[in-house]
């Protein structure tokens, strides 16, 4: 693909309808909100697209969203 991330899927976080993955690159963790009917296994490499519009951003140290 010609844009992206690629990651590895740490831990998935059953959610009811929307369900997180903690996903990582290079050391970094993202938490990724996926449909319900998303299954992937932990390990799993996977391809994300970031929908920046709908991004959201924390401070690490504080956890407060930013703007």
């Amino acid at each position: 693909p010609d844009c992206g991330v690629a990651a590895t899927v740490d831990a998935v976080e059953p959610r009811g309808a929307e369900p997180l993955l903690y996903v990582s690159r290079d050391r970094q963790t993202l938490a990724v909100r996926v449909a319900g009917d998303c299954t992937v296994p932990v390990a799993q490499s996977v391809w994300l697209r970031v929908d920046m519009a709908r991004a959201r951003f924390f401070d690490r140290a504080t956890g407060t969203a930013l703007p």
